[in-house]
């Protein structure tokens, strides 16, 4: 979390629940009120002391700074079910236990020397972090996955994997030395120049078909997931559109096949700035309240698009 953010976040919450402060202090005069009719008790005039006056107002400001302290994390469980979203700020590839979502293109590329692939990207320090940026294994692994799926050779591109596959492809790569695996899922094409181009649709389409590859092949595990599509894929959305639109998307496709119990949105610190997160809280607690109120009903394992 960044000291800005912090900043921030706290003022923001100072300024919605400065009146937090007042409940002690409401509920030790109303005790008092009462217990002026019974004077002669010990309790009443220990209550009545100044230093029980002082230790209230200290629990008064305690009281308030615990409630507008910045949330590092949020989650709601869906209504009816034992579905939990939500999100977290933190590093994505820090998580060891929960699978990971890694976003791509339609050409799987790997390539981090030829400025294909920024290193800045999740993928690119997916690659740094577990592969020490050796491609050929992982290349070995995306190429074993994509054995016998429909494909077409790209013309457009002057360097890089020439192979591209559909929006939505999702292959499992395991993570070397840890339990968990991540699913990469192409989300944009590459032109020419290697500049990765997407779109809200594009997105919607690609998630649509991430959950029924996971609930296909995945083994119901929690699943941690970046903001995908706010980077290189240059989708013009706002942040908070694209949270939503994968929360959204996540609970739809939940609602035919339970495929996992839990999704936690990572929220990388610096992106913080850009993030509305009173605006996101709301969203999954309208979405776990009212259960699955959403114009994506499409069934898992459709073969077709939902149109909007």
């Amino acid at each position: 979390m960044t000291f800005k953010f912090f900043i921030f976040e706290t003022w923001r919450n100072l300024c919605k629940k400065w009146s937090q402060v007042f409940v002690p202090l409401g509920m030790y005069t109303s005790i008092l009120e009462i217990l002026t009719h019974f004077p002669q008790l010990e309790f009443y005039k220990i209550l009545n002391s100044q230093t029980s006056f002082y230790v209230v107002v200290a629990c008064s400001i305690i009281y308030l700074l615990i409630k507008i302290w910045p949330q590092t994390s949020f989650y709601q469980r869906i209504k009816n079910t034992d579905i939990h979203v939500g999100f977290k700020i933190g590093d994505i590839l820090e998580v060891k236990e929960d699978d990971i979502i890694i976003p791509t293109n339609t050409t799987f590329d790997t390539s981090l020397k030829r400025d294909i692939i920024s290193r800045h990207s999740i993928r690119g320090q997916f690659l740094i972090r577990f592969f020490k940026e050796e491609t050929k294994q992982i290349d070995a692994m995306i190429s074993q996955n994509l054995k016998g799926r429909n494909k077409n050779i790209s013309s457009k591109k002057n360097k890089g994997k020439k192979a591209r596959y559909s929006i939505g492809e999702t292959i499992t790569i395991k993570i070397p030395g840890q339990q968990n695996c991540s699913y990469w899922v192409a989300i944009a094409e590459m032109n020419q120049n290697c500049t990765a181009h997407s779109s809200l649709p594009v997105l919607t389409q690609a998630l649509c078909s991430l959950w029924n590859y996971i609930n296909s092949n995945g083994e119901k595990n929690n699943l941690v997931i970046p903001i995908m599509g706010s980077g290189m894929a240059r989708i013009p959305a706002t942040k908070n559109k694209l949270i939503c639109e994968i929360f959204q998307s996540f609970i739809v496709a939940n609602k035919e096949s339970h495929f996992s119990k839990k999704l936690t949105v990572y929220l990388h610190p610096k992106d913080l700035n850009d993030i509305d997160i009173e605006e996101v809280k709301e969203f999954i607690c309208y979405q776990a309240k009212f259960a699955y109120p959403s114009t994506l009903e499409f069934p898992i394992n459709s073969p077709g698009i939902p149109t909007t």
